[in-house]
This record gives structure tokens, C-alpha cells and sequence, in this order.
């Protein structure tokens, strides 16, 4: 194994971690069903990762049609590849910037982009570009969270407020983008704006650390100030004694945001 590919293989495996659970799949899903897509569509994934999204909506297009993905890295295109090797899908990957996408004007019946838009420095440049590559009434998707909404439930409000602070404010570029999503696609002129909530609960510890990773975030929390480490420590151990209680509990808000090119 190269080191390019031992570096993948952290973020692949948190990504095949969360597209694991229930709560994942179905919110895809409810996702898919927005989009409606149809035999003989074309769709554009960006921020495509390892590409299994790609595959649906190739499944659902038919040989008509095409799935197209893209993402700026290129080892997840390479892993897209490999994934869909030996599959007889009309698919294509490329490695691209979202700000920046190299397909003309009206390539697309939809575009589309899953929990892409918190990591961007500019949204707003490449919901810009997601629109003028998708055709005039095409539909253009965004699927994002926004991280101060994540409620967690325990003995030091405090505490839990400022490492979601962190979350919110440090550990992503725009981790309050849920929020702003329907103002963006406004102001993109996209009409027919539907927003979809996605609540998500977590009532077990070890599921929030694998898809959240709130110890990493209490210990950046740390490192920026916001709260000391004794108190962080307290902080865990309080979850972790609700976890042993059966009483632990955590939740959070996504969105699926949809809107039609014209």
C-alpha cells in the first residue's frame, strides 16, 4: 500500500461508517426521492467522494442516461473508480474543483451535493456553478447540517455549548451553512425552494463518537481555549456514565434543500 493510499483510508472509513447506519440510508434515500430522477436523466454529484451516491442515481437513470461525479481529490476518484468496477452503469468521475466545474452550460437535468457545502471556502461560487451546469428547469440539490443545532444532553451545559461552539465556528469553514442554504439558493435565483428537515437522534455514545467524533472536538476545544481539559474530562465522563445508565442522548438538525433552475 502507497502512503497516498494509507492516507485515504482514515476519511473512507469514517465515510463507509456513516453510510452504514440506518439514519444515513434513509435520509439518501428521502434525498433521492426529492430529486426524481428519471430514465434518461443526467445528474452531477459534486464532491462525489467515493462515489456509491453516483451509483444510485446511475441505477435509477438507466442506460439511457449518465452519473456523473466529481471531487478535487483524487484518491476518492480513484476509490470511485475501483468501487465501480465491473458495474454497467453509464458513470463518469473526474477530478474537479466545485468551484470551478469543467462542464458547459446545461450539462445536466440535476446537480446535487451531500454534506460537501460546510467543508467550501466559497458556497456561494459553487452553488453559482452547480446552477449554470444544470439545464433550465433542472433542479439543483444541496444536502447540509448545521453544527450548533446539535443538542447534547448532560450535567455541564456549558461545556457542551462551547464544544459545539467549536464545532459550529472552527472544526469546518461554514459549519453554520444549514441555515443559510435557502437564503443562498434565493439570492442563486433558483425558484420552487423546498427545505426538508433531517432531525437526527443519537441515543447511543459509541454511534455519535464514530459519525460526530466529539472527543476530537472537545479536544480542539481545548487546544483553542474555549474550555480546559479537566472540564472537557468531566464532560465525557458525565456522557460516558449516561451511556452506562442507558439515559445517553444527542441530536441535531440537516437539510435537504431543493430548487429549480430557470
Amino acid at each position: 500500500m502507497t502512503i497516498r493510499e494509507e492516507a485515504h483510508r482514515g476519511p473512507l472509513r469514517w465515510l463507509d461508517a456513516i453510510r452504514a447506519t440506518e439514519a444515513t440510508r434513509a435520509y439518501k434515500r428521502q434525498a433521492f426521492d426529492c430529486l426524481k430522477l428519471r430514465s434518461g436523466d443526467t445528474l452531477l454529484d459534486v464532491g462525489c467522494g467515493s462515489g456509491e451516491d453516483v451509483l444510485t442515481a446511475a441505477r435509477l437513470i438507466g442506460a439511457r442516461g449518465k452519473a456523473t461525479g466529481v471531487d478535487s481529490d483524487p484518491g476518492m476518484v480513484a476509490e470511485a473508480w475501483r468501487r465501480a468496477e465491473g458495474v454497467a452503469l453509464a458513470i463518469d468521475f473526474a477530478i474537479a474543483d466545485a468551484a470551478d466545474l469543467p462542464f458547459a452550460d446545461g450539462s445536466f437535468t440535476a446537480s446535487r451535493s451531500d454534506r460537501v457545502f460546510q467543508h467550501l471556502e466559497s458556497p456561494e461560487r459553487t452553488l453559482a456553478e452547480m446552477v449554470r451546469v444544470t439545464r433550465r428547469d433542472g433542479v439543483v440539490q444541496i444536502i447540509d447540517s448545521d453544527w450548533e443545532s446539535v443538542l447534547i444532553d448532560s450535567s455541564d451545559c456549558h461545556v457542551g455549548r462551547e464544544i459545539v461552539r467549536y464545532m459550529a465556528e472552527r472544526a469546518v469553514p461554514n459549519g453554520r451553512i444549514g441555515r443559510r442554504l435557502s437564503g443562498l439558493f434565493h439570492a442563486a435565483g433558483l425558484s420552487s425552494i423546498s427545505v426538508v428537515p433531517l432531525p437526527w437522534v443519537f441515543a447511543d455514545l459509541g454511534l455519535f463518537e464514530k459519525v460526530i467524533g466529539f472527543r476530537n472536538h472537545a479536544a480542539k476545544a481545548c487546544d483553542a481555549g474555549l474550555v480546559t481539559s479537566d472540564a472537557a474530562a468531566a464532560w465525557i465522563a458525565d456522557l460516558e456514565a449516561r451511556q452506562t445508565q442507558g439515559r445517553f442522548f444527542a441530536a441535531g438538525l440537516g437539510f435537504i434543500v431543493q430548487g429549480r433552475n430557470h
